[in-house]
C-alpha cells in the first residue's frame, strides 16, 4: 500500500486528477484545496498542487492510514508541494505576479504551521 501511495504522491499536478477521480481505496482523497488563510489568487493558482499535498498529509500523517507519520515524510510532502507549485509557475507564467515568490512563501508557511494538520493535533 505504501508503494502505491508513493507512486500517487509522485504524480504531477497534471497527472494526479485522473487518479483522484478514481478514488482508489483505501486512500483518503478528501481535499479542501489550499487551506485558509491562503490568499484567494494563490489558492486558485496552486489548487492542483494543494490537492496532492492534502493526499500526502491525509494518508501518511497521524490520521487515516498513518503510512509514515514522521517529520521526514512531512518534509518530503511539503517539498512535493513546492515542486508542483513551481511547476505551475513555469507552465503558467501569467498565473500570479511573482509566482515563484508566492510558491516559496506558501511553502515556508506550510513548513512553519503545517505540523498540526499532518499529525492530527
Amino acid at each position: 500500500m505504501r508503494e502505491r501511495a508513493d507512486f500517487l504522491l509522485a504524480r504531477t499536478y497534471r497527472e494526479f486528477p485522473a487518479y483522484a477521480q478514481q478514488s482508489e481505496k483505501p486512500f483518503d482523497w478528501d481535499t479542501d484545496g489550499c487551506s485558509p488563510p491562503t490568499p484567494t489568487p494563490w489558492a486558485k493558482a496552486f489548487h492542483d498542487a494543494c490537492v496532492i499535498h492534502d493526499f500526502g498529509y491525509r494518508n501518511y500523517g497521524g490520521q487515516g492510514l498513518r503510512l509514515d507519520p514522521t517529520e521526514a515524510r512531512r518534509k518530503t510532502i511539503d517539498d512535493r508541494l513546492l515542486e508542483e507549485m513551481l511547476r505551475i509557475c513555469r507552465d503558467r507564467p501569467d498565473a500570479l505576479p511573482n509566482c515563484p515568490g508566492a510558491a516559496r512563501t506558501m511553502y515556508q508557511a506550510v513548513r512553519l504551521y503545517g505540523s498540526p494538520a499532518f499529525y492530527g493535533e
